[in-house]
């Protein structure tokens, strides 16, 4: 059984759109607003002409599983990842992560540091972050501003 990622190309473009509109992909993004053909083709063109950024497939036996990418700033490279609906909850989440440790010095031999932010709900993702070896190194808390006059 063969693992790899490959680079994403202009060709991914439906099957990663495809993806981004998967209800739990949606749910567990920061945006999780439905995206539009047009505005994922924009920026999708975008994307692919940037120096900072990496979209890469990730295949499990020639079978496209998920993608990952990387976006890169001052030596951070940030993770953004999914697995399609049909091969969540098999372990492909920790194997990603790994292919792509493996993967950005070749790619970004500068960074000296990968992370992951990831909603408090998201616990598979969570639990995908720690056995590929990620650690916590904060926490955020937040206050929506609506609810300060409730608890005067």
């Amino acid at each position: 059984m063969e693992d790899i990622l490959r680079y994403a190309t202009y060709e991914d473009m439906d099957l990663l759109f495809q993806w981004a509109n998967d209800t739990e992909v949606r749910n567990n993004s920061f945006s999780s607003a439905r995206i539009t053909y047009e505005e994922h083709k924009e920026w999708y063109g975008k994307l692919m002409e940037r120096k900072d950024v990496r979209q890469y497939i990730f295949l499990h036996d020639g079978a496209a599983v998920g993608q990952i990418r990387i976006e890169t700033e001052v030596g951070i490279g940030t993770i953004s990842y999914s697995i399609c609906k049909e091969y969540r909850g098999m372990g492909y989440g920790t194997k990603i992560l790994q292919l792509l440790a493996e993967q950005v010095p070749k790619d970004f031999p500068g960074l000296c540091k990968l992370q992951g932010k990831v909603k408090k709900e998201n616990v598979k993702s969570q639990s995908a972050f720690k056995r590929a070896g990620f650690e916590t190194a904060y926490q955020l808390y937040e206050l929506p501003l609506g609810k300060v006059n409730k608890m005067i």
